[in-house]
């Protein structure tokens, strides 16, 4: 099945700990009947660990979000997003980069439906700059606005090789 996703964050310190940020999404998934999301919108957030090895944050925020269904017409859904986020840094010998994020968007004008958008990456650095990454995703959406023959849910592995230019 066909997967495409894409996504812009814009992140604005406010305080040691605190940050606002504004981010846009689009994706389409063939699996769950999704011709087209797209997502824009804000909030504040705050950094409960952050340091040269370590980051764990947590954001809260309004966001606005246009749907378009398979066989269905156009919806228009308000949500509100509730984002947390982990990432891990070593560089020893190899660089090591692991990171988790999830997103839970409880759906306003639609009692009980809640999404929920989660990532798990890692990458390895295998020689220098050459490194292999694998990643993890799931999409959830408890209650999807169609006639019952979408899917609640889509997950999927990711992996692949790459070369950093510094």
């Amino acid at each position: 099945m066909i997967r495409q996703d894409a996504s812009a964050l814009y992140r604005r310190f406010i305080g040691p700990r605190w940050f606002w940020k504004v981010n846009a999404s689009g994706d389409s998934n063939a699996e769950l009947n999704l011709d087209l999301r797209a997502t824009i919108g804000t909030g504040v957030g705050r950094f409960f660990a952050r340091s040269n090895q370590l980051r764990f944050a947590g954001s809260a925020g309004p966001a606005y979000s246009i749907e378009r269904y398979s066989q269905q017409a156009a919806r228009d859904l308000s949500l509100g997003v509730v984002s947390l986020l982990f990432e891990y840094f070593t560089e020893r010998l190899w660089q090591t980069d692991v990171s988790v994020s999830m997103d839970f968007l409880p759906v306003l004008n639609q009692s009980g439906r809640i999404r929920m958008e989660g990532d798990i990456e890692g990458r390895h650095e295998i020689v220098k700059d050459f490194f292999i990454k694998l990643r993890v995703f799931a999409s959830l959406d408890s209650r999807p606005p169609t006639d019952g023959t979408t899917k609640q849910s889509d997950f999927g592995i990711t992996t692949s090789l790459g070369w950093q230019f510094k």
